[in-house]
Formats: structure tokens, sequence, C-alpha cells
């Protein structure tokens, strides 16, 4: 038994190591959900970014405020969003997001049923349609190596179906937070074949 204590002590001492250093890589994720509705305009965004301090959260952090940004002034058309900090709580960044699309259509639905209701006799008797937004950035999926977020996005405005839209999939290195854009080696086709 004597001889195992040692053996122990080491065993021991390479766990807390192997432990402490995975604690100093990690990061966590915060995820926020922001709504809103009215008579004209329904809003949900749900986000989740990394949360930390570190080189890697903050690559990926910024760079999913961007695919944010860019997203938000498409769906809504329009170039006055204001930057986003992606140094700002989680919340405050889907707030921010949400009450810009949500002013955006309460805006453009006001006049949409504005105009249809004085083109249309039937039209003035049914109902007010609203536009609708579902924005979604989340995680999906997440190793020791890469972590990958999907972007989605449905908008209904008016019309037999919503429009689905979105960044898709995005994968980040967790070695140094850049995001993946070829994750295939193109040079080993060939091999891949029988993969396929």
């Amino acid at each position: 038994m004597k001889n195992l204590f040692p053996a122990f002590i080491a065993l021991a001492a390479m766990c807390y190591m192997m432990l402490s250093c995975k604690q100093e890589q990690g990061f966590s994720y915060d995820r926020q959900t922001w709504k809103d509705s009215t008579e004209y305009a329904f809003v949900n965004v749900t986000l989740e970014l990394p949360e930390g301090s570190s080189p890697v959260p903050t690559a990926i952090r910024r760079h999913l405020a961007g695919v944010m940004e860019k997203q938000t002034s498409d769906i809504c058309e329009q170039a006055a969003l204001k930057e986003i900090d992606p140094t700002a709580t989680t919340a405050d960044i889907a707030a921010h997001l949400g009450q810009y699309i949500a002013t955006a259509f309460e805006k453009e639905s006001r006049e949409m049923n504005r105009i249809r209701k004085e083109t249309s006799p039937e039209a003035a008797a049914m109902p007010i349609i609203p536009y609708c937004a579902e924005v979604s950035l989340t995680k999906e999926y997440e190793t020791a190596k890469y972590v990958v977020f999907h972007s989605t996005a449905s908008i209904y405005m008016g019309g037999a179906h919503p429009f689905e839209t979105g960044a898709g999939h995005l994968t980040y290195a967790l070695s140094d937070g850049a995001l993946l854009t070829q994750v295939l080696d193109s040079a080993r086709i060939v091999d891949l074949q029988p993969l396929l």
C-alpha cells in the first residue's frame, strides 16, 4: 500500500493540472431571448454568445455580433442600425436587435395595412396582418477544437408564407476564435470519395 501512495499523489496532481488547464481555456455561453409584440409587429430574438475576456471568446463574439448586425440590416432593408458593441451583455445585444426590427416592422406594417385597406374594400373588413420576425443565433455543437453556431431568421411580411434566411452554420476554431471557411482539404477530394 505504501508503494501506491506516491503513484496516487502523482495521478491526483496530473488530474488537477488537466482540469485547471481546461478551465483556463474554457468559457461559457449566455443565451437570452427578447420578445415584443404589437397589433402590427411581432419580434422574437434568441441570441447565444460566448462569455469571457480571453482572446478566443472575444474574437468569436465580435464576429457573431457583426453577423447579426448585417442580418438585422438586411431584414429591415435599412442602413441605420447603430453598430453593435460586442462587449455589451447578450441581453443588451438581443434587445438592441429586437427593438430595431420591431420599430422598422411596426412602421412598415402600418403602412402596408393602410394601403391594403384603402385599395381593397374586402381588405377593410379583414384583420390587420402583422409583420413577424423570428431571429435566432444559437450554439449548436462544440468539441475540444471547434464550436458551431446556427443563424436563422424567419420573416413574415404578408403573403403565402414566411421568408427564411440567416447566415446558416458558422464554425469557429477554439484555438484562436477564427471562422473556419474551409473544413475539407480540397486537395484530398479523391481520398474522401469512399467516405461519401
